[in-house]
């Protein structure tokens, strides 16, 4: 960490990083926004063939990033994840649990060469979208107020309020940088009981 972001008092630290985080995704549609948009110009072969060369030169840009990272740091990396590990890491990661019994058996028993990419755009699809919205919702309010707001009876900010606002965003895909222009622009009120209520709000009244 840089030392003059040390210096900065740790709640205002956790503010600070969420708003720039939140601000490095402005202009940028969501990552269920863009997968739904690659479907819909399916039935175009040329849009489809550019998509999947732009989706192989991001993830060969990522890797190269990823390796010069263990190489900077002397990092050995681990060996690549049997399917069963990706699998699960896969439900962890987007929709915050792990698979069934029936849902990792059906998985591992694909022959499909893309099935890793395939899982993704079904755990990102209308089937897991409730599961998606909730686990998103949480990690989002974590980043956004911190964790200890719904045990501080003082607090202004209404936990309840910025799950609630979040977890709409997320369930009808709201793109990010809808997202970001509600919330560094909310007025209103923070709790639902609230005549004006607002739950983006509550990003900004701490």
């Amino acid at each position: 960490m840089a030392s003059w972001l040390r210096k900065i008092p740790h709640n205002r630290r956790l503010k600070f990083l969420a708003a720039a985080l939140i601000a490095a995704a402005f202009g940028f549609y969501s990552l269920r926004s863009s997968r739904a948009a690659e479907r819909a110009a399916k039935s175009d072969s040329a849009v489809e063939a550019r998509a999947h060369a732009a989706d192989g030169e991001t993830t060969e840009r990522i890797n190269a990033l990823i390796r010069a990272g263990w190489e900077a740091h002397n990092v050995r990396p681990s060996r690549p994840a049997t399917d069963a590990e990706w699998c699960r890491r896969a439900y962890l990661d987007l929709v915050g649990r792990i698979p069934t019994v029936d849902e990792l058996d059906a998985f591992t028993a694909k022959r499909s060469r893309a099935k890793r990419t395939e899982l993704v755009d079904q755990l990102l699809g209308e089937e897991y979208v409730a599961e998606y919205a909730r686990n998103w919702k949480t990690l989002w309010t974590n980043i956004l107020i911190g964790r200890t707001v719904v045990t501080d009876r003082q607090s202004t900010t209404s936990r309840h309020g910025m799950t609630e606002y979040l977890e709409g965003c997320f369930l009808e895909n709201k793109p990010y940088h809808v997202m970001v222009r509600e919330l560094v622009t909310a007025t209103g009120g923070a709790r639902p009981a609230m005549d004006d209520y607002n739950g983006a709000v509550n990003f900004l009244v701490e």
